[in-house]
């Protein structure tokens, strides 16, 4: 009787010790029940583990609840319409929490369990080891992205603690999982989506043949039989290093050029984070080598013209958030170092096909516009002098944000037009007494307006008017070269009782 009462003490404070705050029935080893679902442990189980032996039946079982996950998201997915499946995102803390359909809650709940498990057995079993088959790898690596609707971000760090306990010490061990999971997962899973741009060993292809007549029938497992490849193959590319990158330069390479040219926008986001990735890996001998910065660049360029009203404004926000840092970290791979000639007419190629070619676009979408000019103003401050060239188009659209009739019916896109004004004056200033007049008199008419309405968020409108005073002052401050434009200013300014408060340097010095 005393070792029962001691077998269920042990059993009651390792179930304790795998329990965690939720809001549905939590899943524990013990007693594992969501909807149809139940899983038990036996006292046997418990018995093994206070005697200290290892049980493999268990320590499956728990490989088994997380592999059940993906067998059921992907049986799902294949039911699905491709908007159905990338629509199922994970919702952030708030009311959409509550509508988070069921299906997914038990295949989180289930996975979570399952790496509990494996977790708890092998923090009892600190030195045992399992030869892992690559179906078993898939499904632990499989799970390490967070942000992926079919797992958590506890079921996503138990899962990377689990890989590196199999991996061991050695680097070594890590890159055969890697380059295991590449071979006989991802590459197999894009084998039939070979993109024409590149060949078969990853380099740029001399000839470019005819698209396929029937795009729409190509077979895309990663969106519908197998959605987790894309997660596998991040896992793989962050465990290779630098040193022997080319050596699988054909396997990483056309993957990623796929999943650029997805149709949906959630793949595309997918595509630029792997890039980044291989980009950090790359030397710009390679990639000079290979040919691969005009494929690459054309592919990010094309992704730039995804605008509404084509797609949904959050759409295009989503792909150009991804392109345009894809875009930054191929130029700087191709151009480590300062700004040299070749570096900025690479970026004039962005500026030119990318940002100002959106902003002529982007109308009434205010998001998109206030991306976009802050992207102006990276470029700018990146580019210095080189960006001189596109002063003509970039001060247009500033001075018309800043004069608009509605600017503080959406005051972010007003107050970064005005930094981005700001950046310009202090990298271009030995053009810019060209445009003196249209500056003065956008920065004018913004200047009265906040007067006459007062935005009635608190401080909002002593925060605008410093900003106006600023860029006057650098206005000013350009003009030093330029005999008599600095006084004639002034002269305007201070000709004018409203327009007096633009020339003071405090902020209590405002118009009577």
């Amino acid at each position: 009787m005393a070792n029962l009462e001691f077998l269920r003490e042990k059993s009651h404070m390792l179930v304790q010790r795998l329990q965690d705050d939720d809001d549905m029935p939590v899943p524990c080893i013990s007693d594992f029940e969501i909807g149809n679902l139940r899983y038990a442990t036996d006292i046997e189980w418990i018995s093994k583990l206070i005697a200290g032996e290892p049980c493999w039946d268990y320590l499956r079982s728990g490989l088994k609840l997380a592999y059940e996950t993906l067998g059921e998201y992907s049986q799902q997915s294949k039911a699905q319409s491709k908007r159905a499946l990338f629509s199922m995102t994970k919702p952030e803390d708030g009311p959409q929490r509550n509508s988070l359909d069921l299906d997914q809650k038990i295949f989180r709940l289930k996975a979570l369990a399952g790496f509990r498990l494996l977790t708890s057995l092998y923090q009892s079993f600190p030195n045992i080891r399992e030869d892992l088959d690559v179906k078993n790898l898939v499904c632990y690596s499989a799970f390490t992205d967070p942000t992926d609707p079919w797992t958590t971000p506890e079921s996503s760090g138990l899962a990377a603690g689990v890989l590196d306990i199999h991996n061991g010490p050695k680097r070594s061990g890590t890159l055969t999982i890697a380059s295991a999971l590449l071979d006989q997962c991802v590459c197999p899973a894009f084998q039939k989506n070979e993109n024409i741009a590149v060949t078969r060993l990853g380099r740029k292809a001399a000839y470019i043949n005819d698209l396929p007549s029937d795009i729409g029938a190509i077979d895309r497992p990663w969106r519908t039989k197998n959605p987790f490849v894309v997660t596998v193959f991040r896992w793989s590319l962050q465990q290779f290093e630098s040193s022997i990158i080319e050596t699988t330069w054909g396997k990483l390479v056309p993957p990623i050029l796929i999943l650029l040219d997805d149709e949906t926008s959630e793949v595309k986001v997918k595509g630029c984070e792997l890039l980044q990735i291989l980009l950090e890996l790359l030397s710009p001998e390679l990639l000079r080598k290979t040919g691969l910065f005009d494929v690459f660049a054309a592919t990010l360029l094309h992704m730039l013209t995804y605008l509404p009203p084509l797609i949904l404004e959050s759409e295009s926000l989503q792909i150009l958030r991804g392109a345009y840092v894809s875009l930054y970290s191929l130029v700087n791979t191709l151009f480590p170092g300062p700004t040299t000639k070749p570096k900025a007419e690479a970026y004039d190629k962005i500026m030119r096909t990318g940002i100002l070619n959106g902003l002529q676009h982007s109308g009434e979408y205010v998001y998109l516009s206030e991306y976009l000019i802050k992207q102006v103003a990276e470029l700018i401050n990146t580019m210095g002098i080189h960006s001189v060239k596109h002063l003509k188009n970039i001060i247009p659209i500033l001075v018309t944000n800043i004069s608009n009739p509605f600017a503080l019916s959406y005051t972010p896109l007003l107050i970064v037009s005005i930094e981005t004004l700001q950046t310009l004056i202090l990298n271009d200033w030995p053009r810019v007494f060209l445009y003196k007049g249209d500056i003065l008199m956008a920065l004018s008419m913004c200047w009265c307006r906040v007067g006459e309405e007062r935005p009635p968020i608190a401080g909002l409108a002593a925060e605008i008017e410093e900003y106006l005073r600023t860029t006057t002052r650098l206005l000013m401050a350009s003009l030093t070269n330029e005999k008599g434009a600095a006084e004639e200013i002034e002269l305007v300014l201070q000709g004018n009782s409203a327009l007096q408060g633009l020339l003071s340097t405090s902020s209590s010095a405002r118009r009577t």
